[in-house]
């Protein structure tokens, strides 16, 4: 049990000082138009107040062209790409208790979109750790709060008492 209170504490401590806002993207359903081929998807988000966001590790990669992965020949093209690697620690506390991270899912922090390559539970399984991608070209997509602050009226009948 003392374990269990200092990684929570840990945790706690790391979401104070290096914690940040993020959005998970869940996919709730897919639909597809038959005669145009358009695909719209609904997400669900979740907010995260405060995440721990580790520091971007920079990575320039390069990928070959498949013939010579096939025909292992001298003279290839390929091309390189940056992209960035990090890792995101969510506190258990901070999820709804019907969500599971999934590899599908995908999460928006300081407005890019960061995909999750590996999920792991961290220790006493108080949180999530999310190792996350993101390449340069992938558009960022738009999320929208929606939030009704008109105000609801209320009038009692009472229809039974005449």
């Amino acid at each position: 049990m003392n374990n269990l209170r200092q990684v929570r504490k840990i945790v706690y401590h790391l979401k104070r000082r290096i914690g940040h806002p993020i959005k998970i993207l869940k996919i709730s359903s897919i639909d597809q138009d038959l005669q145009t081929g358009d695909i719209t998807h609904s997400d669900r988000v979740i907010e995260i107040r405060r995440a721990i966001v580790v520091t971007a590790k920079e990575i320039r990669d390069f990928s070959y062209d498949l013939s010579y992965i096939a025909a292992n020949k001298n003279f290839t093209y390929g091309g390189f790409f940056d992209q960035s690697k990090r890792v995101i620690i969510i506190d258990g506390r901070d999820l709804p208790t019907d969500y599971t991270p999934n590899l599908n899912d995908r999460c928006i922090y300081n407005n890019t979109r960061w995909e999750f390559k590996s999920i792991s539970p961290t220790a006493e399984n108080v949180g999530w750790l999310l190792q996350v991608q993101q390449l340069k070209s992938q558009p960022v997509e738009n999320t929208f709060e929606q939030v009704v602050q008109d105000k609801v009226i209320v009038q009692e009948d009472k229809p039974w008492l005449q």
